[in-house]
């Protein structure tokens, strides 16, 4: 752009708006054609339609109503529609991100899981420290949860939607979570946002076998429940929470493998504490096949401390159960100290099964002689595990633990 010598400032030529024309603007103020001035000739361009910034909006507004009802209309009316566009993506642009937010996204796009543990659950706590869930990025346009599922960070978008992201929330572009979901994803999408509503907490009504119907559905695809997939993914906070929601210990995924099995085999132990607590029926007589499959699980697995778990579950359920139901005495129930309590035996108990350095001296069998033979499963009740199975297929595949966690919990035959 060129600039004149002289002191007074050149006012710039105004644009054209589409309704006037470049010769009727040239009649009106005299001026001169291009090249009569000896100035070098410059193409002439039709004004293009643009998006207008916010500050044009009001102007638009007022050029739209002198225009004519045909091409000029049309053309104005599609430029207020691009600015009030341009605007609500620059509202959302103008919000910064906090350096805890810089960090969520980008935790996300790493796949750093144990990150969110750190995350509050706590809306307003998160809000204290500039964290939310359902921002929109700047750049990216993404929330965190449409960022974490577009991502492939399935174990992430789903522990967000534990912390409370919003199921339905849109981001940047306008698209739904489910639009990134894979099937299983989608599953839980419908799961956290069916949560969120009162109907599904009355019991026998159409809302709540709903609900109950996706909670033990099977995904075709992936061959996994929502509860198989937290437990083998080791996302103990969703099993625990789907478990409390009502996921039954019936369906199987596509490996045949019921709730408990899974965990025996692939999840923590204290996710299998938690389906115990939830499902004491397990211990019953019509109910022992899952009980026993899950003990299967964890011989083939090495399990121990699991192991161990489940023996002291059955023992403590089934006698408290036999014993109501047959009005006997209980006091061979463990719901009472039998025997006083000796501190020393049962650091040395502790010591010896977390395979610490031990005196030479201790062994199972001294272990045994101080405990009480009414914590130690009967030659009956081992029957009914199937124990005898279980130890044979422990020394097989060389599982030594295995074979001393039920000698442990056995009564030794005469």
């Amino acid at each position: 752009m060129s600039f004149h010598p002289s002191s007074t400032p050149v006012r710039p030529k105004e644009i054209v708006s589409e309704s006037q024309s470049p010769d009727s603007e040239g009649a009106a103020t005299g001026s001169k054609q291009p090249g009569e001035t000896g100035q070098p000739v410059l193409e002439s361009r039709q004004p293009i339609a643009h998006p207008l910034r916010i500050k044009d909006l009001k102007s638009v507004k007022s050029t739209s109503t002198n225009t004519s009802k045909s091409k000029s209309s049309y053309a104005s009316s599609a430029a207020v529609f691009n600015a009030r566009k341009r605007i609500r993506f620059e509202v959302d642009e103008s919000q910064e991100l906090t350096p805890e937010m810089c960090s969520v996204f980008k935790k996300i796009q790493s796949g750093e899981l144990a990150f969110f543990d750190l995350v509050s659950g706590n809306r307003t706590e998160r809000e204290i420290y500039g964290i939310d869930l359902d921002m929109v990025h700047p750049e990216t346009l993404h929330t965190p949860l449409t960022l974490a599922l577009q991502s492939g960070q399935i174990g992430i978008a789903v522990y967000l939607l534990v912390l409370g992201a919003d199921p339905l929330g849109l981001d940047g572009h306008e698209k739904p979570p489910s639009d990134y979901a894979t099937a299983l994803c989608r599953m839980f999408l419908r799961f956290f946002n069916l949560r969120r509503q009162s109907a599904v907490r009355i019991d026998n009504s159409e809302p709540r076998n709903r609900f109950l119907q996706l909670l033990n559905t099977l995904d075709v695809g992936s061959g996994q429940t929502m509860l198989s997939w937290a437990v083998m993914q080791r996302q103990d906070k969703v099993a625990a929470l789907l478990i409390a929601e009502g996921a039954d210990y019936v369906s199987r995924n596509a490996s045949a493998y019921a709730p408990l099995e899974v965990a025996t085999r692939c999840g923590s132990l204290r996710i299998v504490r938690a389906m115990l607590d939830r499902w004491p029926q397990l211990a019953s007589r019509p109910k022992l096949p899952y009980l026993k499959q899950a003990i299967i699980g964890a011989v083939e697995m090495d399990r121990p401390a699991i192991l161990a778990c489940l023996l002291s579950f059955f023992r403590a359920e089934f006698r408290a159960a036999e014993a109501s139901e047959d009005e006997e005495d209980v006091d061979s129930i463990d719901l009472h100290e039998i025997i006083l309590r000796n501190s020393q035996t049962e650091d040395d108990a502790f010591e010896f099964f977390m395979k610490a350095k031990l005196p030479l001296a201790l062994t199972v069998q001294q272990l045994m002689r101080k405990t009480s033979n009414n914590y130690l499963l009967t030659e009956h009740e081992c029957w009914l595990l199937g124990l005898e199975k279980a130890a044979l297929l422990a020394k097989k595949m060389g599982h030594q633990r295995i074979l001393e966690i039920i000698a442990a919990q056995t009564l030794p035959r005469n």
